[in-house]
């Protein structure tokens, strides 16, 4: 995948840069950029990128954030297919 993305990102001509699609908190944090300099505007981390001054990081534990974060959607939607209200239960579980 990380070879696609990289063949995509040259092609494009527009740099590579992590993103999340994250829909479970175990997967916060999987794949992240460090810039060099902290950015607190969106300007600032648009100049970092454009400067490439920036790597992206992959958390050692990323596959297995993944895998859990698998288990869970899967197990929520049994509790969902078998008429549970798992709102409410992460709720509670809070």
């Amino acid at each position: 995948t990380w070879e696609k993305m990289r063949a995509l990102s040259r092609k494009l001509d527009r740099p590579l840069v992590a993103g999340s699609d994250t829909h479970q908190s175990f997967q916060y944090g999987c794949i992240y950029n460090v810039f060099e300099k902290e950015c607190v505007t969106v300007k600032e981390i648009r100049e970092q990128i454009e400067k490439e001054a920036y790597e992206i990081r992959i958390s050692q534990m990323a596959s297995f954030q993944v895998k859990t974060a698998g288990l869970l959607k899967k197990s929520l939607k049994e509790i969902n297919a078998l008429g549970g209200d798992y709102v409410t239960l992460l709720v509670k579980g809070a």
